[in-house]
C-alpha cells in the first residue's frame, strides 16, 4: 500500500474533514491531548515551543509570499501607473473640518 505523501494528506484532512474554525481547534486539541499522555511537563514544554515556534515561521512565509504576490500584480496591473497613483492619493486626502461637519 502505497501512503499519499504529506501535501495530498493535508489537502485530504482539509477537504474532507475541517471545514470550519471549530472542527480545527477540535482536532488541534484532541491531538494534543494524545501527545501529552506520553510526556513529562518539560517535554510538553519543549514540543509546545518547538510547534509554535514553526507555525510562527508559518505564518511569516505566508505574509511574505502574499506580499510578493500582491506587489508582482501591482506591477502589471493599470494602477501602477505613477498618473493614476497620484490621482488615488489625491482622492483620499483628509477633508477639512468643515466639510466634515457638513456631511453630519
Amino acid at each position: 500500500m502505497q501512503l499519499p505523501n504529506i501535501s495530498e494528506t493535508g489537502e485530504m484532512i482539509v477537504d474532507n474533514c475541517l471545514r470550519t474554525g471549530q472542527q480545527i481547534a477540535v482536532v488541534a486539541n484532541a491531538i494534543a491531548i494524545a501527545i501529552s499522555k506520553n510526556l513529562t511537563p518539560s517535554e510538553e514544554n519543549i514540543l509546545g515551543n518547538l510547534i509554535a515556534q514553526v507555525g510562527a515561521t508559518l505564518l511569516s512565509i505566508a505574509a511574505i509570499d502574499e506580499v510578493s504576490s500582491s506587489s508582482d500584480e501591482s506591477q502589471t496591473s493599470p494602477s501602477a501607473n505613477p498618473e493614476t497613483t497620484k490621482q488615488k492619493q489625491s482622492d483620499t486626502k483628509p477633508q477639512n473640518k468643515n466639510t466634515l461637519q457638513n456631511n453630519l
